[in-house]
């Protein structure tokens, strides 16, 4: 009897460890993420980051896994403020919309600009669009076009 209550003592330990919430992340290896771009070319998809991050798949999914996959920090698109989409890659959009926050704001690109410098540009020169306006079936797409290494946002 001793023996069995034992067994069942250690099991309901095990239990309860098992039970616990993870510890999560640590907050050093999270890498908040402001300006999304997505492009699409013969090769397929690519994904760049205002941090710097970058990948490639034949499909969004297969970027998103790859980006995930190669960075040592954990990506956290759910802070992005900005999304740039190239040529042909509206149809992605709502794959992106489970991931990215209803209230980022999107536009289309021209040209490649410096991601590190698009959220300062954009938060003076604000489009209109954003993922919940998009969902909502609103289409008015601005521009942002990179000529020279200037940036200029077109309605």
């Amino acid at each position: 009897m001793k023996k069995k209550l034992r067994y069942l003592l250690f099991g309901l330990a095990a239990l309860a460890l098992y039970l616990l919430p993870s510890p999560g992340k640590d907050a050093a290896t999270i890498q908040p993420v402001e300006v999304v771009c997505l492009t699409r070319d013969q090769k397929g998809v690519q994904i760049l980051l205002d941090t710097g991050a970058a990948a490639e798949g034949d499909t969004l999914s297969d970027a998103l896994r790859r980006l995930h996959a190669e960075g040592a920090e954990e990506i956290f698109l759910d802070t992005a403020d900005y999304l740039l989409i190239g040529e042909g890659c509206e149809p992605l959009l709502p794959e992106l919309m489970t991931l990215l926050r209803p209230s980022c704001v999107v536009c289309r690109v021209q040209g490649l600009p410096r991601l590190e410098q698009v959220g300062q540009f954009l938060r003076q020169h604000t489009p209109a669009l954003t993922l919940a306006r998009y969902r909502a079936g609103i289409r008015d797409f601005s521009t942002l076009k990179t000529e020279e290494g200037r940036m200029r946002l077109v309605s």
